[in-house]
């Protein structure tokens, strides 16, 4: 009510709705919509990727029907998406986002270190973590293993380069 212009409160309100498990869909819905009015606020776009983030761990799983896969598909690649356009959009401190724990999990998605360069684009689709036999998560490509008992060495055509973040001048 104080200010019904703050992107951060207007998501939050709907994080809360998710958390609580209140009309779900209905909460994504007006993270969604607020979209439109704040596409170049990287402040929305921090708690739009939190938003998702918190979907995902209220959304139920255990179904395996294909429309939840592709719900899940989509929020997983919306918490990436958002975090790239946190960055884009001249995110002053990334560890907003690296220190979330809601975003702990997607730490291991190969495409989350791109998404912090600002580089994933909205109609892309996250690729999810390849997983063990044992049901641990594998390191994504450029993740350092370590091994005492043997060095890492990195074959050249698995080096990812990516580009510097920009440079600002105050």
């Amino acid at each position: 009510k104080l200010d019904d212009e703050n992107p951060e409160a207007l998501v939050g309100l709907q994080r809360v709705d998710i958390r609580e498990g209140k009309h779900l869909q209905q909460a994504i819905d007006n993270v969604e919509k607020l979209l439109k009015d704040y596409e170049s606020e990287y402040d929305y776009h921090v708690q739009a990727a939190l938003a998702y983030a918190d979907a995902l761990k209220a959304t139920d799983r255990t179904d395996g029907r294909d429309d939840t896969k592709k719900r899940v598909r989509q929020y997983e690649s919306r918490v990436l998406y958002n975090i790239a356009q946190a960055v884009s959009n001249g995110l002053p401190n990334r560890e907003l986002i690296e220190k979330a724990p809601e975003i702990e999990p997607f730490k291991n998605y190969p495409d989350y270190p791109a998404a912090l360069q600002g580089d994933f684009k909205k109609d892309q689709e996250a690729e999810s973590p390849a997983l063990k036999k044992d049901g641990a998560v594998k390191p994504a490509v450029g993740e350092a293993v370590s091994r005492p008992d043997k060095p890492q060495v990195v074959p050249a055509a698995d080096v990812i380069m990516l580009p510097a973040p920009p440079l600002v001048v105050k």
